[in-house]
C-alpha cells in the first residue's frame, strides 16, 4: 500500500504529463510506425483491460471518472486547509494540481492515443 503512495507523489504527476506530450509528439513524427505498434497493438491490450474493469459497473465508466476527481479535489482542500501559513497552502495546492493535471494528460495521452 505504502509503494501505491509512493507513486502518486507530485513530481511523479508533472513528469507523467511531461512524457506523455514528449512521446505523443515522437509519435506524429513517426504516424506509420505508431499505427502498427500503437493502434495495433498496445492499443487493443489497453481496451481489453478495460472491458475487464470497467464493463461491469452499471453506470458509464464517465461517471466513476468524475466520481475520483471530485473526490480528489475534496481531499486536496482538505490537506490545504490544514496548512498552516498561506503561501504553504497555495505552494501545496499549485503543486498538487499540477501534478493531477500532468496524471490526467498522460492518462488521456495513453488511453485515447
Amino acid at each position: 500500500m505504502n509503494l501505491l503512495f509512493k507513486w502518486f507523489q507530485p513530481a511523479n504527476g508533472i513528469l507523467f504529463g511531461l512524457l506523455a506530450i514528449a512521446l505523443n509528439a515522437a509519435a506524429h513524427q513517426f504516424p506509420d510506425q505508431t499505427e502498427a505498434w500503437y493502434s495495433r497493438g498496445f492499443y487493443l491490450w489497453i481496451r481489453k483491460a478495460w472491458e475487464l474493469l470497467f464493463a461491469w459497473m452499471p453506470w458509464p465508466a464517465f461517471y466513476f471518472f468524475w466520481m475520483v476527481v471530485v473526490t480528489y479535489l475534496v481531499y486536496l482542500g482538505y490537506r490545504t486547509w490544514k496548512q498552516k501559513s498561506t503561501v504553504s497552502r497555495l505552494g501545496y495546492l499549485l503543486v498538487r494540481l499540477l501534478a493531477f493535471t500532468g496524471f490526467m494528460v498522460g492518462s488521456f495521452l495513453l488511453l485515447w492515443g
